[in-house]
């Protein structure tokens, strides 16, 4: 009898105490224990600019770019490729500072004249761009990246504006510029991965 009194005291305790323990410690909710590379959570920038495919000349016209820098992982910034080639917009980036993607912006002009050479901030003597061919999809209202053999090309700020401008007249496109060679092949593999 004294035995049996014994085991129910310690069962009760011990449901006292994991109540009590239940209470006084936080829900896990499992992101403790989710380990995100720091690439991964490396915040990165970009912006959405809008061109028009002209089928009859063969030339891209620049529509214009956005006015707000978008934020957040490379991770997200891969979505937001998807999502714009859906709505026919191409994120340009990803940009590892706010600064590369404000400067970046103000070369996306309608023309290359109204492309006004003010910088924000210091940008390096070599900066770093790629091209890449956008196809427009009439059927569903989108664009597609097509495979183009573009390697990583490095130049001044003016080598980029020209190429830039001579490329749209040939379909092809220029991403960019990175102030990083590294980061713009990085740019390079994540565009690859959406053609």
């Amino acid at each position: 009898m004294k035995l049996i009194k014994k085991i129910i005291l310690v069962l009760i305790f011990s449901v006292i105490y994991q109540g009590f323990s239940a209470i006084a410690l936080p829900v896990n909710t499992g992101k403790q224990f989710l380990k995100i590379s720091p690439l991964e959570e490396e915040i990165v920038y970009w912006y959405f600019l809008r061109i028009r495919v002209d089928e009859r000349t063969k030339k891209y016209e620049i529509l214009g770019s956005g006015n707000q820098i978008m934020s957040g992982t490379k991770q997200d910034f891969n979505k937001q490729v998807w999502w714009g080639v859906a709505r026919r917009q191409i994120a340009i980036g990803p940009f590892f500072s706010q600064t590369e993607a404000l400067n970046s912006r103000l070369y996306y002009k309608k023309s290359k004249d109204k492309v006004v050479e003010t910088v924000v901030g210091e940008v390096p003597e070599q900066i770093h761009w790629f091209q890449m061919t956008v196809i427009q999809l009439k059927r569903i209202g989108a664009y597609q990246f097509s495979r183009s053999p573009a390697a990583v090309t490095s130049g001044s700020t003016s080598q980029f504006i020209d190429a830039l401008y001579e490329g749209i007249s040939f379909q092809m496109l220029s991403i960019g510029p990175f102030w990083d060679y590294t980061r713009a092949e990085e740019a390079k593999a994540i565009y690859r991965q959406n053609e």
